[in-house]
């Protein structure tokens, strides 16, 4: 016999339970009965969208946040699941809106500004991202990921000096982070400042010896310097740690063979430095 209550809670409770073990559409079942009973409580609605977003059911799980919006307007929350199920669908200018309004709501919440951000990077308005990126680093100037960030959008718009400046405040708030390193060569790299760029990937590597890409970059930029010996050593180093990824004994052949090109061989030095370059931002 089918269990039978009165309380709205015990079947939004249920659907809770349902939806932690993966049963997704039983969830739903459940959710729907608890709203039949109390069409009131946002976070019915609420639980229930968050269901069919793994479902893949964005209008259904938008129509979800904007009732649980009508019900309590004052809750940033319902607007900030609200803008994710929009980006799903790729309407970022609609998830802007809503990031806007849960600002509005609670304008010292850094993670909101955060999130509009990546939804400007999304449409390619770096500029405005940028200045989201500020906003949250004035409110929390402690969190690293924000310089990161900010460091991501300035590389797009060719702030080169600038992204390294920014991974340099990340790496000041937290130093065992490899990839904070690893950008700033990227970003030096981009400037031609490819001394300073090794000297980053050594950072990195010290941290995490296991990352075959740190010495493979490295190796890439001892061959732009032409100091093949270096960039072989550093290739070999790779390929043992990652002896199936062919790139790593494709870049070390070519560096055997270059050491066999005349250095005043220009063109061929050009195309190499243009093809590593664009390597090292992989």
């Amino acid at each position: 016999m089918a269990e039978i209550s009165k309380d709205p809670k015990y079947y939004f409770n249920k659907g809770n339970t349902l939806y932690s073990v993966g049963n997704y559409e039983e969830s739903i079942k459940n959710y729907d009965l608890a709203i039949g009973m109390n069409p009131k409580d946002p976070d019915f609605y609420l639980n229930r969208s968050e269901t069919l977003h793994i479902l893949g059911k964005y209008e259904d799980e938008i129509a979800g946040y904007d009732k649980a919006i009508s019900i309590n307007a004052k809750d940033p929350e319902y607007h900030i699941r609200k803008s994710w199920a929009l980006q799903s669908i790729g309407k970022y200018d609609d998830a802007i809106v809503e990031y806007d309004k849960a600002i509005s709501l609670n304008p010292k919440d850094p993670e909101f500004y955060i999130k509009k951000s990546h939804a400007l990077i999304k449409i390619g308005k770096y500029e405005e991202a940028i200045k989201e990126y500020d906003k949250a680093i004035a409110i929390n100037g402690n969190n690293p990921d924000y310089f990161n960030h900010k460091a991501d959008a300035l590389m797009a718009i060719g702030k080169y000096q600038e992204s390294s400046n920014e991974c340099d405040k990340a790496i000041s708030l937290n130093p065992k982070n490899p990839e904070f390193f690893t950008k700033k060569s990227q970003a030096l790299i981009k400037i031609g400042k490819y001394e300073e760029a090794i000297k980053e990937y050594d950072k990195a590597i010290t941290i995490n010896k296991s990352n075959p890409d740190y010495y493979y970059r490295k190796a890439n930029l001892h061959k732009i310097l032409g100091r093949y010996e270096d960039a072989i050593k550093n290739y070999d180093i790779a390929i043992s740690l990652k002896p199936n990824d062919t790139k790593y004994f494709d870049e070390r052949k070519e560096t055997v063979n270059m050491i066999g090109v005349p250095e005043t061989n220009n063109e061929e030095k050009k195309k190499t430095k243009e093809h590593i370059i664009g390597r090292n931002k992989e």
